[in-house]
């Protein structure tokens, strides 16, 4: 009778779940990433063909791979497993989870919307699989993911994430993503981003290739859209007032302008009187010269309060466009900062053109890692080295590689002043 019970509850923990229960969600992606505590290194496909060998082979267990950490401290009891794995069709691996009632209330709070997959890579193995080199151990949820262009797990409904499950299909082979439409890609970024125009979703998606939603949703998971112009934010319910926070000290530039223009005045109206009265003014005439002197040296003074007044407000601009479009996780590039100071301060055809030049070749803001950027980047190259062999060196993700060329060969400039531009962000 023993026996009997217990060959039931294996029954029930290693039945194969229906799609339905699964959400999918990547976990390892192919590339070369850098963490908190890792040095650089590099995932391959043949590393993660690797790790799908292993899961279907039972490695950890025969029912999957725990999900049993948050921020990689053990939890007693596991919040989910990965019950099936697959890859895309770039390599990366996917998991199916299939979440317990207990991780489904984590998920809900929306503390730890991400994935941390544990993982032995590229060996040795570790008992009890001391020949297997590269297999997932076990998965912790995070609000710090190393692989941080995974999407979000969404909160309230466990499946819903920036990507649709995929299918092995006879036109997917090997778990290939389902082709995404046009309108489904809208639903998905307006459900993460809020509604856009149809103005903004033209500027956004131009160039978009039909069979290319897929990869367009998932770069732009942890991009931050413009909210239309009409949309006004609901102020939360039962929330107390934040206090107001201490204005810096204002310079009244149009009260100083004001005051010289009076002062202007005010010298030159005895020499309008005298000159008005005169029938034939002198040839020459000490006073006149002297109040001329005088209006002249006003007069540039109030330009320089002028030109002054211009620059404080383009750099305060441009600092609050650096602050509020960066984040934790990306920071916006220096050449977007430029590009929309010029367009609000310096408009003109040429301006929008750039800007719109900008959008296209980034599809979007270019942005870059926060806190990726190692410490040893933008170094002087070595002797001899040349500009291209400089920037091959430069550990970047593909996107910004291409947004770094896109703005050398706009400005005509080399790829380490490109790189400069973008890097750094504007302060």
């Amino acid at each position: 009778m023993g026996n009997q019970i217990r060959n039931t509850l294996y029954l029930n923990a290693t039945t194969t779940p229906s799609e339905e229960d699964l959400c999918w969600h990547p976990l390892v992606y192919v590339g070369t990433w850098a963490g908190m505590q890792q040095e650089r290194f590099q995932i391959t496909a043949s590393q993660t063909r690797e790790m799908l060998e292993h899961f279907e082979a039972g490695i950890p267990t025969n029912i999957g791979v725990p999900i049993n950490e948050i921020n990689h401290k053990h939890v007693d009891g596991a919040l989910g497993y990965v019950r099936k794995a697959r890859l895309d069709a770039n390599g990366n691996f996917w998991g199916g989870i299939q979440w317990t009632e207990r991780g489904k209330q984590f998920i809900d709070t929306g503390e730890f919307p991400f994935l941390s997959a544990v993982f032995v890579h590229n060996g040795p193995g570790e008992d009890p699989w001391p020949t297997a080199h590269n297999f997932i151990r076990r998965v912790s949820l995070t609000d710090e993911p190393l692989f941080y262009t995974q999407p979000t797990i969404g909160a309230g409904v466990i499946s819903a994430s920036m990507y649709r499950p995929i299918d092995d299909t006879p036109d997917t082979p090997n778990g290939g993503q389902v082709a995404m439409t046009r309108e489904e890609a809208r639903a998905k970024i307006t459900e993460a981003h809020g509604e856009l125009t149809d103005e903004q979703w033209a500027a956004v998606t131009e160039g978009v290739a039909e069979d290319g939603f897929e990869k367009f949703v998932s770069e732009y998971a942890g991009h931050t859209f413009d909210a239309p112009a009409d949309a006004t934010p609901e102020a939360p319910a039962d929330t107390a007032p934040e206090p107001a926070a201490t204005a810096p000290p204002v310079i009244d530039f149009a009260a100083i302008q004001a005051g010289i223009a009076a002062a202007i005045e005010a010298a030159i109206k005895p020499l309008a009187d005298a000159v008005g009265a005169m029938q034939e003014p002198p040839a020459t005439d000490p006073a006149v010269d002297e109040l001329a002197g005088v209006a002249a040296s006003m007069q540039g003074r109030l330009e320089a309060v002028e030109r002054e007044n211009a620059e404080h407000k383009r750099k305060e601009f441009a600092a609050e466009i650096a602050a509020s479009m960066s984040g934790t996780d990306m920071t916006v590039a220096a050449s977007a900062v430029e590009l929309l100071t010029a367009l609000k301060f310096d408009p003109s055809p040429e301006t929008a053109d750039a800007l719109i030049e900008h959008v296209r070749a980034n599809k979007g803001l270019a942005m870059h890692p926060t806190g990726q950027i190692a410490a040893s980047m933008g170094a002087a190259p070595a002797e001899g080295q040349t500009d291209e062999e400089w920037f091959a060196a430069q550990p970047l993700p593909s996107f910004s590689r291409e947004s770094i060329r896109t703005i050398s060969a706009r400005k005509g400039i080399s790829l380490r002043a490109a790189f400069n531009e973008y890097i750094y962000p504007a302060s």
